[in-house]
């Protein structure tokens, strides 16, 4: 139950976020194709990966992890060039979104099994 708490505080607090991107327009956007997002998600999964491994409860974690590693490749592919054919396509469009889809429902799995553990270890 604290779980679900937790998650809808989560979503409570990015709801906004979400919200003000769709419905507010300015003229100032940006842009990270190409090489500009690769480097961006490299980036990020450096100083996520350094944080990682400066934890020392790495189990909760772990789910996070690998939903950013999938993610992030998924969003490297989607910038690669050579691939613009297969994401145009509706067949491309639906394997990644079923793609997003089984990783989140790992996710869930994964973080449920890990706070069971926790909760029976405590």
């Amino acid at each position: 139950m604290q779980w679900l708490i937790w998650c809808l505080i989560g979503i409570i607090a990015l709801a906004p976020l979400s919200l003000i991107t769709i419905l507010v327009k300015t003229p100032v956007r940006i842009s990270l194709d190409g090489i500009w997002g690769i480097g961006v998600i490299l980036l990020g999964w450096l100083i996520g990966g350094i944080v990682y491994l400066r934890l020392t409860d790495k189990q909760m974690w772990t789910p996070f992890v690998i939903v950013a590693l999938v993610f992030g490749i998924m969003g490297i592919i989607a910038r690669i060039p050579h691939f613009d054919a297969l994401l145009s396509m509706k067949s491309g469009r639906y394997l990644y979104a079923g793609l997003m889809v089984i990783v989140m429902i790992v996710f869930y799995l994964m973080s449920y099994f890990a706070v069971k553990k926790m909760k029976k270890s405590e």
